[in-house]
């Protein structure tokens, strides 16, 4: 019998929809974690969707990323093609990893993935990332045989959730309290970290993510609407790409601010954006564990957030950032007027958001959270497979 110890090598397989080199909130933390325990001595290597204008093999990084799930467009044969090409992966590629960890709770690779640890004698770890009305738990629901599909990822090993908010809904979805795993997402605290330079004038708000509704964009437009006309003048700019464009153009022009607002689309490095002189805002009516806060709050930017998803466990109000109700302008404005008024507040609260990051959020915490993790499922695998 082989002794099984905390040393042994967890050999992952990350599964997820979309992969770098597209840039949203989970591509982004899954290279960045998957990077990470590579550094740490795990195997990690990831399954994504294939495309015709990227390799079916590249390593980014360290990671070895391998584009095999392949989709058609007919809506119906669309999720059947993603399952099975997940699936048949899984099963040929099943000697070399020992777990597989799904970043977002979506139907069809969580069900393969489910279905292949079943199986093959694997383990399986889901990460739920979203929460509140776009929650991932509400996204199976709507697909075909969504209920179904939803009974059987509840059936994996460990579900992750990033925040208490998600903790919660897993558990009103009737999953295990000791099947929940609280673990947050990881900063990059080096490539993210206060400026050397002093702020000058705080007249400017910053914002980045996608431009959707939930985002709660127009909420911040309002405000800030409403602050000029009281005679505070800012400067908004706005990093990301979305459908909500235009919409927000017309809105900006309508508050009187379209000499003001800056939609900026793709920005090539968001920490370029995070100046000393910025206040970062999130006005989200829902939000998952937003890494783009996090980020803020690593470069010692003081924060405004919505009291959604992952906010409240991060911020504590008056202490590392400030907190409002989602959808009230009115508390909104009085957050960034207390800001912008007071510098040594300013300064006190960013200096407490890099704290609390360095601290509870670096990359490296997140990732020894997961390697701590995987070798307590791997060391359960292997005595279960010898008894």
């Amino acid at each position: 019998m082989k002794q099984v110890t905390l040393e042994d090598t967890p050999r992952v397989l990350m599964v997820l929809s979309y992969f770098h080199p597209f840039r949203a909130g989970a591509e982004n933390q899954a290279l960045l974690l998957s990077e990470q325990l590579c550094r740490t001595g795990a195997e990690v290597s990831v399954l994504t969707r294939s495309f015709k204008h990227l390799p079916d093999f590249e390593t980014i990084g360290s990671v070895p990323v391998y584009r095999h799930i392949k989709t058609v467009n007919a809506r119906t044969l669309f999720g059947l093609r993603y399952f099975w090409s997940c699936f048949f992966y899984m099963a040929a590629q099943r000697r070399h990893y020992d777990i597989l960890h799904c970043h977002i709770l979506e139907g069809f690779h969580s069900a393969a993935a489910v279905i292949a640890g079943r199986m093959f004698n694997k383990k399986v770890v889901i990460k739920i990332a979203n929460t509140g009305t776009l929650s991932d738990f509400f996204q199976v629901k709507r697909l075909l045989c969504g209920e179904y599909i939803l009974r059987l990822v509840k059936k994996a090993d460990v579900l992750v959730a990033t925040s208490r908010q998600s903790a919660r809904e897993a558990l009103a979805e009737g999953c295990a309290d000791a099947q929940i795993a609280l673990i947050p997402n990881g900063v990059d605290t080096v490539r993210f970290r206060p400026s050397d330079a002093q702020a000058q004038a705080r007249n400017r708000i910053v914002c980045a993510g996608r431009l959707a509704g939930h985002k709660g964009l127009d909420i911040l437009l309002d405000a800030v609407g409403r602050l000029k006309r009281e005679g505070m003048r800012l400067r908004v700019d706005i990093a990301g790409q979305g459908p909500e464009r235009e919409n927000l153009l017309k809105k900006a022009a309508a508050c009187d601010l379209a000499g003001d607002v800056t939609l900026h689309g793709e920005v090539g490095s968001v920490e370029a954006f995070f100046d000393p002189d910025a206040v970062f805002v999130q006005p989200s009516r829902a939000e998952g564990m937003s890494n783009v806060m996090l980020e803020a709050m690593a470069a010692g930017l003081p924060v405004i957030a919505t009291r959604t998803g992952a906010a409240p466990d991060v911020i504590q109000d008056g202490v590392n950032g400030m907190l409002v109700d989602a959808g009230s302008v009115e508390q909104l404005c009085a957050a960034v007027k207390k800001i912008i008024s007071d510098e040594s507040l300013a300064r006190r609260l960013g200096a407490g958001a890099r704290r609390t990051i360095v601290e509870n959020y670096s990359i490296n915490s997140v990732a020894e959270k997961y390697l701590e993790l995987y070798r307590g499922l791997t060391v359960s695998r292997s005595i279960n497979s010898c008894s």
